[in-house]
């Protein structure tokens, strides 16, 4: 079948045909070696990072129960933990060697040793390091060898046959029925512009008949389509965005919009090494506050903002922000950073800030926590000027002070 198949390609009028498919099959034998040893390294690598990630989460998460263990001389909470340990994946053969001499083993030790790692058990108690011993792992890589040969052959035999004959019978289904559309297509996609929403799609091949429609069809129709209601929607949304940006521009709120996908990206950062309450992280570290602020990005402030703040553009209120929110920044900021790690709906806070002529003024700082982490490039801080309010009830204190 395989020969009368390529047969017809022999000739000299498919002579092209006929090496193509040759070509192309010899093509997907190569690539489905290199496929097929690209696959087994990638097993095998992920098999030895598999066990290195192992090691990794012993000395992360166990050690320094280990460690109390030894500084407690609970010998029988070590035995099970350490034989505990060797039932994770990779994890082979544990020494525990104290200093006081007392020796802990627990697994069976491989031959060959593939992988030792050492960690020293250190107890810190009143400023001081107590060495308390060593723990060795050891592992070995053959268990994963003998799963990389064990499907080697396999994926070479089964992934070969198909390659060569999908390879082969495809190459002429997409020359004729598909490539030279997809050329068609990608010309046509190139050369789109929804400005000029009235040229539209058309394929090089018979017209079908009503109700006879076949994929290219579909997908032509749905193309010219899409490209109509695309330049509604860009149409509607330019209008939209020139609504809203008068609407920014006129309020008599202000508005700062801020881009927080920098600290977003530093929160991520803390709870990967370990942080879970940032508000207890940020009183023994309260210069984080400052660091956490500096990552935010201004995108926009309306007109509202730089009245309030004395401020002649956006850039001279940027670089001026800090200063402005002067000793309410660590305060305000700080909870407001706990309120975004916290995922809160909303959040206000009243504070003090100065203005660039040094004039103090009160200020509600409020913002809403958006649904996706994408969000966070535009969120709107609103700034309520309470200052006046603040002055009317400082009077209405003193009246009633006099009067009393």
């Amino acid at each position: 079948m395989a020969s009368r198949f390529l047969g017809r390609f022999g000739t000299t009028r498919n002579r092209v045909g006929h090496r193509l498919v040759l070509a192309t099959a010899a093509f997907g034998v190569v690539v489905t070696c290199v496929v097929a040893a690209v696959q087994l390294y990638g097993t095998y690598r992920d098999d030895i990072a598999d066990i290195r990630a192992e090691v990794a989460k012993v000395r992360d998460s166990h050690l320094p129960s280990i460690t109390t263990n030894v500084w407690r001389f609970e010998e029988n909470a070590l035995r099970q933990q350490l034989e505990g340990l060797t039932r994770l994946p990779g994890i082979d053969y544990l020494e525990l060697d104290t200093v006081e001499g007392r020796f802990f083993v627990a697994g069976v030790k491989p031959e060959p040793v593939d992988l030792t790692e050492t960690f020293e058990l250190v107890h810190h108690i009143r400023g001081k390091a107590e060495p308390l011993g060593r723990l060795t792992i050891m592992a070995s890589f053959q268990p994963a060898f003998a799963r990389l040969f064990d499907t080697a052959f396999s994926i070479l035999v089964y992934a070969g046959f198909w390659t060569v004959l999908v390879t082969g019978f495809m190459v002429l289904l997409f020359r004729r029925l598909v490539t030279r559309h997809l050329h068609t297509l990608a010309e046509y996609a190139r050369a789109i512009s929804l400005d000029q929403s009235d040229q539209t799609l058309s394929l090089d091949r018979p017209q079908s008949q009503p109700g006879q429609e076949d994929e290219f069809d579909k997908l032509v129709d749905a193309i010219n389509t899409m490209r109509a209601e695309l330049a509604v929607t860009v149409t509607d949304l330019r209008r939209g965005e020139i609504r809203y940006k008068r609407l920014f521009e006129n309020a008599e709120v202000a508005i700062w919009d801020v881009d927080l996908s920098a600290v977003i990206g530093r929160m991520d950062a803390l709870r990967a090494n370990g942080v879970a309450d940032l508000r207890a992280h940020l009183e023994v570290h309260p210069e984080l506050v400052g660091e956490l602020f500096s990552a935010i990005r201004t995108n926009d402030v309306n007109s509202a903002t730089l009245s309030l703040f004395g401020a002649s553009d956006q850039p001279a209120f940027s670089a001026a922000i800090a200063e402005l929110l002067g000793a309410s920044l660590a305060k305000a900021f700080g909870q407001a950073f706990v309120c975004i790690w916290e995922r809160r709906r909303v959040f206000r806070s009243e504070l003090t800030a100065r203005t660039l002529s040094d004039k103090a003024v009160d200020v509600i700082l409020t913002f809403q926590m958006p649904e996706t982490d994408d969000g966070f490039r535009s969120i709107p801080f609103t700034i309520i000027d309470i200052t006046q309010l603040r002055h009317a009830e400082a009077e209405r204190a003193n009246q009633a002070k006099s009067e009393f």
